[in-house]
């Protein structure tokens, strides 16, 4: 009887739908991984030469198993971060001539300021980026 005063119907059912939900972010989290793998693959395959889409092609022939779903997905991303490395340096660049556009304003021109000298370090930061290769995979 003490049991079944402990082990209610209430808490059975929240334990049930925790072991569910479980259940369904395991398998969610197994298809970010192979989200991850096509990705990685996307990037080792990845050449200047050859086209995004004759590189897909290629890709998905080669793997026939892959579902159109995950592939999709991961080419999104492949894409994505492509256009960010690609472009990174014009970016980097453009945000070292807006800090130099707003030190030359009246608000951040005192040289001993707090928001001066925040704006030499970020500037600084921004050199340092700016130098650095940038590639689709941290190594």
């Amino acid at each position: 009887m003490e049991l079944l005063r402990v082990f209610n119907k209430k808490r059975l059912c929240i334990f049930g739908l925790m072991i569910i939900l479980n259940a369904v972010l395991f398998i969610m989290g197994n298809k970010i991984n192979e989200q991850e793998i096509i990705y990685r693959e996307l990037v080792n395959s990845y050449n200047d030469n050859i086209s995004i889409t004759e590189m897909s092609k290629n890709y998905l022939q080669e793997n026939p198993q892959v579902s159109d779903e995950d592939f999709k997905e991961a080419r999104k991303i492949f894409l994505e971060r492509l256009d960010y490395v690609k472009n990174y340096k014009e970016r980097t660049q453009n945000s070292i001539d807006k800090i130099k556009a707003v030190q030359k304003s009246s608000l951040f021109s005192q040289k001993n300021s707090r928001s001066y000298l925040e704006l030499i370090k970020s500037k600084n930061g921004m050199k340092v980026h700016f130098l650095k290769d940038s590639s689709l995979i941290r190594k």
